[in-house]
Parts: C-alpha cells; sequence; structure tokens
C-alpha cells in the first residue's frame, strides 16, 4: 500500500478535494465515482458522501492501495 500525508491549510478539507490533492485522481468527478463504487474510507469506515469532510489525524485509505494520513498546516 502507497502511504502518504498531506498537510491541509483550514480545519477540514473535502474528500474530492484530498483525492486531487494528493494526485490519486485527477478530477472531482473521478473522485465521486471511487466514493460512491465504495472505495474509499476514512478512519477505516466506508463513506458514502461525495464531498465528506475529512480533518487533521484522519487516515483515508481508497481501493485498499493507497492510505493518507490528514495533517494540519502549524504555519
Amino acid at each position: 500500500m502507497q502511504k502518504q500525508t498531506v498537510t491541509i491549510n483550514g480545519v477540514y478539507i473535502q474528500i474530492d478535494s484530498l483525492l486531487k490533492l494528493s494526485e490519486i485522481v485527477s478530477s472531482g468527478g473521478e473522485a465521486h465515482s471511487l466514493v460512491a463504487a465504495g472505495k474509499v474510507k476514512i478512519n477505516n469506515k466506508l463513506i458514502s458522501e461525495k464531498r465528506k469532510k475529512v480533518y487533521a489525524g484522519d487516515i483515508v485509505i481508497v481501493d485498499n492501495s493507497y492510505s493518507i494520513l490528514v495533517k494540519i498546516n502549524e504555519d
């Protein structure tokens, strides 16, 4: 499984934006398709909301191939 850490500037980021930022998908439509297909988990819970909020400390698993740890920018 490929692991990466993504740093966000706000309190949260929407799942579709996170998947684009981490370069797993190239468009929001692709992100929505992954969510609709049941291939995205946040903290080991399957999600169905296409714009689910992801917070610092959350771990996102995509298609059992990618693991993304979300951190907040402390600058």
